[in-house]
C-alpha cells in the first residue's frame, strides 16, 4: 500500500503526429468511430484486469481522445467519469520540480544552494551531508538521502496509526541519523525524502506551504481547477475533493495515510488537468523560461531522470514522463516533445498492472486513420 516508483509501462505505438498542440477543451469529444474504439479499448482493459476504474486522455495536435471506464467507488457502484479526481502519487514530483524552478527564476533560492540553511537543527544534525547537498541534487535524485518509505520503522508506524496525518518533518524523522545511501552526486537513487525536503525548503524560504506555491504558480494561472494538494490544502480551496476510492487488490485503502499530501506525492488531479499542465509547461512554455526547461531536461547519464522528469524512448519517439503509485492509486503521464502529444492514464488501483496496458498497442492503427 506504500509509495512506489515502478514505471507503468505503456506500449504506445502511435503513428507520427502533427507538430502543433493545443490544450483540449474540458468537454469530451464528439462520439465517432475513433473515440468509440478508444472507449472500447479502455473498457476491455478494465473488464480483464483487477482495475476498478480508469481514465485515459490523449491529446494529439488539436484533437482529444478521452475515455472513462469502471467504478470510482466499487461498494456503492459509483461509476467513474471524465472528471473523476484521483491521487496522482509520484507524478506530483514533476509539478513540484516546476514550482521549485519557478521560485528559482523569481530569485528566492538557486539550484546550487545547499540545503543546510533551510533546515532545522534536528534535520541538519540527522541528515548526512546536509552541508553538501544542493537543491538540484534533491530534484535530480542524486543527493544520496535515504528513502523514508523504505524504512521499516515508517511502515510499522502506518500499520499502527493508519489515519495519522504526517507532516514533512515527521516522515523525515525516520531517516535521521542513518547512513546515506551514497555521497552526493556520486550515484543516483530514487528517494521520496528528496521531495519532502522541498516542503521544508519552501516553508523556510517563503513562509508559506509548498501547496500554496503550487497553487499560485500552477493551479490558478493554468486553470487546473480540479487539482489541489491533500491535507496541506483543504479541498474547499479549489471547491473540489477526492472523488474516487483507492484500492490495493480488492481492499479499499483510501483512508490509509502513507504520507499523502506532501511534496513527493500529494496532489489530487484529473486527466484533463494533467494534460493541460504538460501542454502549458512543455509545449506552450507558459511557466518556465528556456534555461529552467533545459535544467529540467538535463537527464542523468545512466538513469534518464532529470529534475522531476523521466526520459523514455518509445517506437514513436522520446517522451518526458513520470509515473506514480500510492494510497490506492497509480498512473502515468507522458509528453512527446517531437509532436506535442500528451498522454495521461489514471487508475484507482495500486497493484502493478503492466500487462494490462498492452491492449493499447492496437490504438496505433485507429489513431492514424
Amino acid at each position: 500500500m506504500f509509495k512506489c516508483c515502478t514505471l507503468l509501462t505503456l506500449y504506445l505505438l502511435l503513428s507520427a503526429c502533427g507538430s502543433d498542440s493545443n490544450n483540449a477543451a474540458n468537454n469530451p469529444p464528439p462520439q465517432n468511430e475513433v473515440t468509440e474504439t478508444f472507449q472500447q479499448k479502455l473498457d476491455n482493459i478494465v473488464e480483464n484486469s483487477n482495475i476498478p476504474g480508469a481514465i485515459a486522455q490523449l491529446n494529439k495536435a488539436d484533437e482529444i481522445w478521452i475515455a472513462a471506464s469502471g467504478y470510482a467507488d466499487k461498494a456503492n457502484q459509483v461509476e467513474i467519469t471524465f472528471d473523476t479526481q484521483m491521487r496522482i502519487a509520484s507524478m506530483t514530483k514533476t509539478l513540484v520540480a516546476v514550482t521549485m524552478l519557478k521560485l528559482i527564476e523569481e530569485g528566492h533560492f538557486s539550484l546550487d544552494d545547499v540545503i543546510r540553511p533551510f533546515l532545522s537543527e534536528a534535520l541538519n544534525q540527522g541528515i548526512p551531508n546536509a552541508g553538501q547537498i544542493t537543491i538540484k541534487q534533491l530534484l535530480a535524485m542524486t543527493s544520496g538521502i535515504r528513502n523514508y518509505t523504505e524504512e521499516n520503522s515508517f511502515n510499522d508506524a502506518i500499520e499502527k496509526t493508519p489515519k495519522k496525518e504526517w507532516t514533512a518533518t515527521e516522515v523525515l524523522h525516520f531517516i535521521l541519523n542513518k547512513p546515506a545511501n551514497f555521497t552526493p552526486e556520486t550515484s543516483w537513487g530514487y528517494s521520496n525524502s528528496n521531495y519532502v525536503l522541498c516542503d521544508v525548503i519552501v516553508a523556510q524560504a517563503m513562509g508559506t506551504s509548498l501547496a500554496s506555491q503550487i497553487r499560485r504558480i500552477l493551479f490558478s494561472p493554468l486553470g487546473m481547477d480540479s487539482s489541489y494538494v491533500e491535507i496541506q490544502e483543504a479541498s474547499s480551496a479549489s471547491g473540489k475533493s477526492l472523488t474516487a476510492h483507492g484500492y490495493e487488490g480488492n481492499e479499499d485503502i483510501t483512508d490509509i495515510n502513507d504520507g499523502i499530501g506532501l511534496g513527493d506525492g500529494g496532489v489530487v488531479s484529473t486527466v484533463t488537468d494533467l494534460s493541460l499542465f504538460l501542454s502549458k509547461v512543455f509545449d506552450d512554455k507558459a511557466v518556465l523560461n528556456d534555461e529552467s526547461l533545459a535544467a529540467m531536461q538535463a537527464f542523468h547519464a545512466t538513469e534518464d531522470y532529470g529534475l522531476g522528469l523521466e526520459k523514455r524512448v518509445y517506437s514513436i519517439g522520446i517522451a518526458y514522463a513520470h509515473s506514480g503509485g500510492s494510497s490506492g492509486f497509480s498512473g502515468d503521464m507522458l509528453y512527446f516533445p517531437e509532436t506535442g502529444t500528451t498522454w495521461v492514464f489514471l487508475t484507482n488501483q495500486l497493484e502493478d498492472n503492466d500487462g494490462d496496458f498492452g491492449a493499447f498497442q492496437s490504438l496505433s492503427s485507429v489513431l492514424s486513420e
